[in-house]
């Protein structure tokens, strides 16, 4: 059996690559065969992919960030110790039953709310007796495979989908900051940036968008987090007026899949924003 992050010649011969439908392209390029790694729901090749992504916990206490990995056998759908270094940690060997693992106790499963198809990452919700929450998760990348130059001014431009919730109080008795909108994810792989914003968003909130600005990469580069987080009403910032003044924010995400360009293929993270009379948070994936 195969056990790396991308699949073997062999392997490689036989899989189609996904491509990047939201504006991927136009990254790295080189000169080097674009590498090619196995969708998140390709069922069949008899290897193993790494995953890796991110669990937002909200709840009585702060909100918490922590990363996700665990290893998937993708022709018989076993999910193996997929991991949030706290107490949380799954694995089911029978397989995934609709995208759905189990171990009777912890649960991994679909959010019902994802739009958009994506072929190496997915929003995901972690059900468990203690830390409960969203979940980005998907096939990770080499860091080897991250590009270190853009080929579109600026950087390369992902567009996709985000579930946000929150409201201006924090025990949730306020106005409901919650709905869903576009994502534009801009990545700088030069400067190591990126960039969220959040519009179109429904559910009739106060506000018309959320930026998170400044994230930076981190560890291998196969990940990013910071950034700060700002709610606009057109051209004003509501921040304050909404959740009062910020007390806490991070974000927090990783890039998944590769494209024809040698761009990856996707990205997806969470973040939160906790004011010291609201609070807003969420998800998005962008390909």
């Amino acid at each position: 059996m195969i056990s790396l992050r991308r699949a073997s010649a062999l392997t490689l011969a036989m899989t189609t690559l996904a491509a990047c439908g939201g504006g991927g392209g136009g990254g790295g390029g080189g000169a080097n065969p674009i590498p090619e790694y196995i969708a998140f729901t390709n069922a069949s090749f008899a290897a193993d992919s790494e995953l890796e992504g991110r669990l937002l916990i909200t709840g009585a206490g702060a909100a918490e960030i922590r990363a996700l990995t665990g290893t998937l056998t993708h022709n018989t759908r076993a999910l193996t110790a997929l991991t949030d270094g706290g107490a949380n940690s799954l694995t089911d060997a029978d397989g995934d039953d609709s995208g759905t693992w189990t171990d009777g106790t912890i649960t991994f499963q679909p959010d019902s709310n994802q739009t958009g198809t994506y072929g190496f990452a997915a929003l995901y919700r972690l059900n468990a007796p203690t830390d409960s929450g969203s979940v980005v998760i998907g096939v990770t990348l080499d860091s080897a495979d991250i590009p270190v130059t853009n080929t579109t001014t600026g950087g390369v431009v992902y567009t996709g989908e985000a579930l946000i919730d929150g409201s201006t109080d924090a025990g949730g008795a306020g106005t409901s900051l919650s709905g869903s909108g576009n994502s534009r994810v801009t990545v700088d792989f030069e400067a190591e940036t990126v960039d969220l914003v959040i519009d179109s968003i429904g559910g009739g909130v106060p506000y018309t968008s959320i930026e998170i600005t400044g994230m930076a990469f981190s560890g291998d580069r196969t990940a990013f987090e910071g950034g700060t987080l700002t709610i606009m009403d057109g051209a004003d910032n509501v921040t304050g007026t909404l959740i009062g003044g910020l007390v806490a924010s991070s974000a927090e995400g990783d890039f998944y899949g590769i494209d024809g360009n040698a761009n990856p293929d996707e990205v997806g993270g969470v973040f939160f924003g906790e004011g010291n009379t609201g609070e807003i948070y969420g998800g998005f994936l962008a390909d």
